[in-house]
């Protein structure tokens, strides 16, 4: 979603670049292209919900409450609109949201379909908001910190539910409480305390380390998880994500007036909404039968809803629909 930037925060073309990147690794998370691992793909969502709450604060609690109001407006359209659509593309079976499990998933993840699931970070961000919204009114900014330990369901939920209670990781992980909230609340605290954290010299060390041990995470899910580590997010993945998204802060000049800058300030958003429709188009309507998309379907797909989403931006700006701006 597009970042307000306050008067006090100067745009930060890194971060523009980062969401470009993110863009492409969420493009990756449903298409093919084993050259990109688990434990770098899972980092996109994660800094996307970082990137909101860093622009979310202010030092006035009352205009981070202002700000997020005009957030949650954004995203609950932005649920509708895509939940519709998709909906379209691939018929939900309605009467299957009798059964309480699927009317809950549906709430408060996302429609019950595989086109469908990438609306799970924008119904978790809707969710995220309007909570963090309700704690910033009744605890005016105090404690925040706190919330960042419910990332730790997400852990049980996910990937070690097999260790811990047994059985396989559920889809439940995909919850605003153990997504949005820590993430939310980490993108929060690092614009608060931004002037001692850019002080730190050691944040490229941290991430190689991070990025050692989640290789090292994903080889101990993969052997010894009998098969049962299947979704959610490691325990490295967040503390790898907030390492990246510090060290982008570190370097606000990096990829000014890019065209990855470019991309990432004007079409990421888009790109994250359209291109299971593009993935819809290849994979259901034609089959698969396009040239190497088993090798690289995810530049193909990327490359597609970026030329989609550069249309619609331009039809939006020239209707003045503020939606998909």
């Amino acid at each position: 979603m597009k970042s307000i930037v306050t008067k006090k925060q100067a745009p930060i073309s890194s971060l523009f670049v980062l969401k470009a990147i993110c863009a492409f690794l969420v493009v990756a998370c449903h298409t093919p292209m084993t050259i990109l691992p688990v434990h770098i793909r899972d980092i996109a969502v994660p800094i996307f919900f970082m990137i909101t709450g860093f622009f979310l604060y202010s030092e006035d609690i009352q205009r981070s409450i202002d700000k997020s109001k005009g957030y949650i407006k954004k995203s609950l359209l932005l649920v509708l609109a895509f939940s519709s659509f998709y909906a379209f593309l691939e018929p939900l079976d309605f009467t299957g949201l009798l059964n309480y499990k699927l009317f809950i998933r549906w709430l408060f993840i996302s429609i019950p379909s595989r086109l469908g699931g990438p609306i799970w970070y924008l119904v978790s961000l809707f969710w995220g908001l309007l909570f963090f919204r309700f704690y910033l009114k009744l605890f005016k900014g105090r404690g925040i910190a706190f919330l960042i330990l419910l990332m730790f369901l997400g852990l049980i939920q996910g990937r070690y539910k097999w260790l811990v209670f047994g059985g396989e990781s559920s889809y439940f992980v995909f919850n605003f409480v153990v997504q949005a909230l820590p993430t939310l609340s980490i993108g929060y605290l690092i614009r608060k305390h931004q002037a001692r954290i850019l002080k730190f010299n050691y944040i490229f060390e941290i991430i190689i380390v991070l990025y050692l041990l989640s290789i090292i995470e994903q080889y101990l899910l993969k052997n010894y998880s009998n098969g049962l580590a299947t979704i959610g997010f490691g325990a490295m993945t967040m503390p790898l994500s907030a390492g990246i998204f510090v060290l982008a802060l570190q370097y606000p000049q990096f990829g000014k007036s890019s065209y990855l800058e470019k991309i990432g300030k004007d079409y990421s958003a888009n790109i994250y909404y359209w291109h299971m429709a593009f993935v819809w188009l290849i994979e259901v309507v034609l089959l698969s039968n396009i040239p190497f998309y088993k090798e690289i379907g995810t530049i193909e797909v990327f490359i597609l809803a970026l030329l989609f989403s550069i249309m619609v931006v331009k039809i939006s700006k020239r209707f003045g629909l503020k939606l998909f701006i």
